[in-house]
């Protein structure tokens, strides 16, 4: 931890420098506003867990962490580069980690980051490694007729079923805002499983009640990509052979990705694809 640094409870005045600092770690697309609303949205529902570090004035690092229905989540830690290697990622951990206190369990999704991997093993979470499958899906692969249809924010409660049994505890509110920013949920026939993705062929998150509306979900996806337009399914871990298959025969290729991290007592985690942002 730099000399100068000050770790403290996140403000409405550090939004825009705390934005900055995590749309510079992790430089997706739309970055800026995926992580305004994410880091607004946290610091409305669980204030105590949204944590700034400052130096000389200048937010140089942020840590989220939110309980809800029992699960505790690490929502975000970006260290900007000025200010890495000096312990600051670890006490920005710990104070999003009092918020932990009477969780049954708690997940992360970890960057490649090393320095990170071992913050969160030494917390005393469980790594679970995981692939990534992506490419152009095979379009002559598509089963017909799937069993799965489209929904909305008035449909986020039958999630709250699926999330208690497979994950351990439920987050409507965090499907709500996925939604709200432009992702899609679709349902299994039956209520038998969820998924959100972002429209283009990215899965956000997805739970079922058994492989095969898993995979009828999962191809759901796949079907909305565009043509020629490729496909993302991250944060496949073990267990989750069901979704190995579905990407093997759409023709995308596997590879090694940033594990996720799970602590306490959970869901059956299966069929199950984490969320990168609400796990």
């Amino acid at each position: 931890m730099t000399a100068t640094a000050e770790v403290a409870r996140l403000a409405p005045a550090d939004l825009d420098g705390a934005v900055e600092v995590a749309a510079r770690a992790f430089p997706v697309a739309n970055a800026a506003a995926i992580f305004r609303a994410r880091i607004a949205g946290c610091l409305e529902r669980a204030p105590d867990g949204a944590w700034v570090a400052r130096e000389d004035g200048r937010v140089v690092g942020v840590a989220l962490g939110e309980q809800t229905d029992g699960i505790w989540v690490l929502v975000l830690l970006a260290v900007d580069a000025t200010a890495q290697s000096g312990g600051l990622g670890r006490v920005l951990l710990e104070r999003a980690l009092a918020t932990f206190d009477g969780a049954r369990g708690g997940f992360i999704t970890a960057s490649d980051d090393p320095r990170a991997l071992r913050l969160y093993a030494r917390a005393g979470f469980s790594l679970r490694p995981c692939v990534v499958a992506s490419g152009v899906p095979d379009r002559a692969a598509l089963p017909a007729g799937l069993a799965v249809r489209d929904s909305g924010l008035g449909d986020v409660e039958r999630t709250v079923a699926l999330d208690r049994a497979v994950r351990g505890g439920a987050r409507p509110l965090q499907h709500a805002e996925l939604l709200a920013s432009g992702c899609r949920l679709r349902l299994a026939a039956g209520d038998r499983g969820y998924v959100v993705s972002d429209g283009t062929g990215l899965v956000q998150t997805l739970a079922a009640s058994d492989p095969a509306a898993a995979q009828a979900l999962m191809w759901s996806v796949l079907a909305e990509t565009a043509p020629g337009g490729e496909a993302c399914l991250r944060w496949l871990g073990s267990g989750q052979d069901w979704a190995i298959e579905v990407a093997v025969r759409a023709g995308l290729t596997l590879a090694p990705w940033a594990p996720y991290f799970a602590r306490g007592q959970l869901g059956t985690l299966a069929p199950f694809v984490p969320s990168g942002a609400y796990s």
